[in-house]
């Protein structure tokens, strides 16, 4: 994802390779946390971050 759209994986991903806390990712409507799944070209992928302010 980061080749199609470049420094995207640094507001997903932290320096130990884990996704950030304000960040869901969701494959198939299931929350995908760790980063331990198997993507096929079928399947659809949703990044969502949590929105905060004061």
């Amino acid at each position: 994802m980061d080749e199609r759209f470049p420094g995207i994986a640094f507001r997903i991903v932290d320096e130990q390779e884990r996704i950030r806390e304000h960040v869901a990712i969701f494959v198939n409507d299931v929350k995908a946390r760790p980063l331990d799944v198997t993507i096929r070209p079928t399947d659809r992928v949703m990044v969502v971050g949590a929105i905060s302010g004061g």
